[in-house]
């Protein structure tokens, strides 16, 4: 029998697996389609690594300080690369 966490845990893997798919399908050849399929690519890609670092590393039971820098840290780093992205 498969218990709370794991079960935690493989609807978190599947939600990741499904938005790998939803980044691949995002491609798109070029122009200013191909610019917001980037971002959006980008974005799911940040948004899984804060699965991973809140799920997969137990960050949701450390400390508030530590969820707080994590948290800010993943979404300065997104925008950050966004903003170089975009700007260049």
């Amino acid at each position: 029998m498969i218990g709370k966490a794991e079960r935690r845990l493989l609807f978190w893997w599947m939600m990741m697996v499904t938005a790998t798919l939803i980044s691949v399908e995002t491609r798109s050849p070029s122009g200013h389609a191909g610019r917001a399929a980037a971002v959006a690519a980008l974005i799911i890609a940040f948004a899984k690594a804060w699965v991973v670092i809140w799920h997969f590393m137990d960050v949701r039971l450390a400390p508030m300080a530590m969820k707080a820098a994590l948290g800010v840290w993943v979404a300065a780093v997104c925008a950050g690369l966004i903003g170089l992205w975009a700007f260049r």
